[in-house]
């Protein structure tokens, strides 16, 4: 019966870490990635599937090879804690690139200034009709 149970619960969560992949797709450019990723996660639940439908079809549990089965359920539980930490990869990726969106905003904003204030003063050099000699702190020309 625990052969049974190790069998459901691994499904499920096969079944969750391939939804939880395919959600990544809204978030990235890489769809192909995530979608075959979620399409391989799927695969294996219905391996999963398969093999309990066999076992309860045929009403025999001894068909279940339980340490094989716990190790798969051991790799399911990783690929569902994965996928579920990889949201924190995202959150960091879109809060880098909102900055350096800011950081470029910003930077041209700053550029625009600049050539603002270096209209202005190249116009006041032009309109002035004596000689102006500009220097430095210390007095040097």
């Amino acid at each position: 019966m625990i052969g049974v149970v190790v069998l459901v619960v691994s499904l499920i969560l096969q079944i969750v870490a391939a939804v939880r992949v395919v959600f990544y797709v809204r978030l990235s450019e890489h769809v192909k990635v995530w979608m075959l990723l979620g399409f391989a996660l799927l695969l294996m639940a219905v391996r999963r599937l398969r093999t309990l439908t066999v076992v309860l079809s045929q009403g025999n549990v001894a068909l279940i090879d339980l340490p094989a089965e716990l190790l798969a359920l051991a790799i399911s539980l990783l690929l569902v804690v994965a996928a579920f930490l990889l949201q924190r990869v995202f959150a960091h990726w879109r809060e880098c690139r909102d900055n350096l969106r800011d950081e470029v905003a910003q930077r041209q904003h700053s550029e625009l200034v600049l050539r603002d204030r270096e209209a202005d003063l190249l116009g006041l050099l032009n309109s002035i009709n004596d000689a102006v000699v500009a220097t430095d702190v210390d007095g040097r020309i």
